[in-house]
């Protein structure tokens, strides 16, 4: 009988997701993870927040690139249950002198370095952020984001220190009369590349042009300026054969392009930095 009235009255347990460059042979995770699981047990209300997930939302970012870490966060973060925490460690080396903050978004808590990397999840951030600075118990990275956690769990995130939340520039797609500027901004496990040019943009663009010319608007797509180009958008990679090429909308409703049972970026060389052109032939 007591286990059933403590499910019922205890509130949905939160959840701690950890996004990292430290895959493969790493003991940073495991560490975090265990000294997580330990500190909850020092909080008031222990048994409860015992119940806490730990989920490893991604672990296997490349080293220091805070750009993808960011770009996969933003776009699953909101699947999570609000209340949740988002850790974000990447690029997190020198955090133990620096501290970390704690920024409240959209009903997810998120922990990070205040170096800008936060203006990546979100097109409409807080000003401000909660600091978590280091002291002599939380000497180590590890150590930080744990006392984080604890803030936050044990409701005293507002007792912190508030500070200035810094920013940095995102890049967005340019939009022209007869066409769109856009880049690849993520790179996924398959070499497919996935670019900043969303679905609803290309419809808006699309009326806009057929608008001025009376017709539905032929395009071409161009990657790497001329050297690579399409002429169609297709529904899925399984309308092209093995080892063709295809642009299509993802389950993102971003415009990704990719190789079926192959790797586009590797062979074509396509990174973070390359341009995509939309150009409607208006003529």
């Amino acid at each position: 009988l007591r286990n059933y009235l403590f499910r019922i009255f205890v509130p949905t347990m939160p959840i701690i997701s950890i996004t990292s460059d430290w895959g493969g042979e790493n003991y940073r995770l495991p560490v975090l993870k265990g000294m997580i699981r330990s500190s909850l047990d020092s909080i008031e209300n222990g048994p409860v927040q015992a119940m806490c997930q730990i989920e490893e939302l991604s672990c296997s970012i490349k080293p220091f690139d805070i750009r993808s870490a960011c770009f996969i966060l933003r776009h699953s973060f909101v699947y999570f249950p609000k209340g949740s925490v988002h850790l974000l460690c990447v690029r997190c080396e020198s955090l133990s002198e620096e501290g970390v903050v704690v920024v409240e978004m959209s009903g997810h808590f998120f922990v990070g370095a205040n170096d800008g990397r936060f203006s990546l999840l979100a097109d409409e951030i807080p000003s401000t952020a909660y600091e978590i600075s280091a002291d002599s118990d939380s000497g180590c990275t590890a150590k930080l984001f744990v006392k984080a956690v604890q803030e936050i769990i044990s409701g005293k995130l507002s007792e912190n220190r508030v500070v200035a939340l810094k920013r940095v520039a995102r890049e967005v797609p340019v939009v022209m009369k007869d066409k769109i500027i856009g880049h690849v901004v993520f790179i996924d496990s398959y070499g497919n590349a996935i670019t900043d040019i969303s679905k609803s943009l290309f419809v808006k663009s699309f009326l806009s042009v057929r608008g001025i010319i009376g017709r539905d608007p032929n395009f071409t797509i161009f990657v790497h300026g001329p050297y690579l180009e399409f002429d169609s958008i297709c529904s899925n990679y399984t309308d092209i054969e093995s080892g063709a090429t295809a642009a299509i909308f993802n389950s993102l409703d971003l415009l990704e392009i990719g190789i079926r049972n192959g790797n586009f970026s590797a062979m074509e060389n396509i990174d973070t930095t390359t341009e995509i052109t939309i150009q409607w032939r208006i003529i």
